[in-house]
């Protein structure tokens, strides 16, 4: 099994209310970015790699899943997740931003 997360850490992230609501979209918003973005560099020769990508949003986080058992070892070479994160992390920032701009 491979995962990989980002995190949303901070004061900001501690509070209820508001915060969490546009908080709980972001992470949304980004997993479906996330699984997107990753499926769209994983080579393919069966579809099983590809089709495997699963992404779980907990309260902080978006966890990155494959439980396809040769990933790890696709990952090491090529890098699919390695390369997209900070597009993905950048994507957080974005969709948070967009969110609290819906504030005001």
């Amino acid at each position: 099994m491979f995962n990989y997360s980002v995190k949303a850490s901070g004061p900001l992230f501690n509070s209820k209310g508001v915060t969490k609501k546009i908080l709980e979209e972001a992470l949304e918003e980004t997993a479906e970015f996330a699984k997107n973005r990753i499926k769209n560099v994983t080579p393919v020769k069966t579809g099983a790699l590809k089709s495997g990508w699963l992404t779980t949003v907990n309260r902080k986080s978006v966890t990155i899943s494959n439980s396809v058992f040769y990933t790890p070892y696709v990952e090491k070479k090529v890098q699919m997740v390695g390369k997209t994160i900070p597009a993905i992390e950048f994507n957080l920032q974005q969709n948070m931003a967009k969110g609290i701009n819906k504030l005001k």
